[in-house]
């Protein structure tokens, strides 16, 4: 039995009806499944079998986030101005390391960590009936290893995350044409901290990790909205069990930037590691079609 508790509040201030602030905590529990339980044993001969570790205990974290919303008016429109902080804990931690684009786990709740970070969200309407917002995070990310290998018992030192991202900047901009208010534009962009890599076998310091480079992101679409408004055929009988219809063509990744996702990893005769980036996908078109029902 895993018990979670979670609690919330909510408060609006009397002073101010307009603004909202919330807190929440829990405790969570993760299970693991397969590729965490296993377990590589290696003898004195060298061979290394793999066993699944049954006394592995599912991750546990304790969660706190102070938030707050401001809702406010400018230039004659509404907007949203959403603040979160967080502070995460986590204990009974399974390390892990990413090889190439294989994640490898190590079969055992031997690390803790924590997270902490302010997620900034700006939403608004800068032209009427088209939703649009800015956000900015900013995110610190440290763990370290209980029972490091070795003959000492001591935790190690305090290391970045794997999955340590200490900025993030997005937007979503839309728009469409006044006298076609159907057909609708929008750009996204998107701007990111590179997260840590560690190399393979390689015993995990806090000056062995290296950020990837940022990752960056625009893409563009537009949008036709049909319905009983835009289109005569949708007021036609056979049309009544349909609401609306949307097509959508988007171009991601429009500028073509190659992201890095990962090394692959090659030594040469002196050890000397050298990293070959494998790159997240390229620019890419996409076509949707929507239907709303009644």
């Amino acid at each position: 039995v895993l018990p979670s508790p979670r609690a919330s509040v909510e408060w609006i201030p009397g002073w101010k009806r307009d603004v909202c602030f919330r807190l929440a905590t829990g405790l969570y529990y993760q299970a693991p499944f397969y590729k965490e339980l296993r377990d590589t044993l290696t003898d004195e001969l060298g061979i290394t079998r793999i066993r699944l570790n049954r006394d592995l205990k599912a991750q546990r974290s304790v969660h706190v986030v102070l938030g707050s919303d401001y809702y406010f008016r400018a230039w004659g429109r509404p907007f949203k101005l959403t603040a979160e902080a967080y502070y995460k804990y986590i204990d009974r931690m399974e390390s892990y390391t990413v090889d190439n684009v294989r994640v490898r786990y190590s079969g055992k709740n031997d690390s803790e960590g924590f997270a902490a970070g302010l997620d900034l969200k700006l939403y608004g309407e800068l032209v009427p009936g088209a939703d649009s917002w800015i956000s900015f995070s900013t995110m610190a990310a440290r763990q370290r290893f209980v029972k490091p290998s070795g003959i000492s018992n001591q935790p190690s030192d305090w290391m970045p995350s794997p999955n340590e991202q200490r900025w993030n900047f997005s937007m979503l901009f839309q728009d469409y044409i006044p006298r076609l208010p159907q057909l609708k534009f929008h750009i996204k962009m998107q701007f990111a901290d590179g997260q840590m890599y560690y190399l393979p076998n390689v015993v995990r310091t806090a000056a062995s990790g290296r950020h990837m480079p940022a990752y960056k992101r625009i893409d563009l679409g537009a949008t036709y909205v049909f319905n009983e408004k835009t289109a005569k055929f949708m007021r036609a009988p056979s049309a009544k069990h349909v609401k609306q219809w949307a097509i959508q063509f988007e171009v991601f990744n429009i500028v073509g930037w190659r992201n890095v996702n990962s090394y692959f990893v090659l030594y040469d005769a002196e050890s000397k590691p050298w990293l070959s980036p494998n790159y997240l996908t390229g620019r890419r078109y996409n076509l949707k079609v929507t239907v709303d029902l009644r």
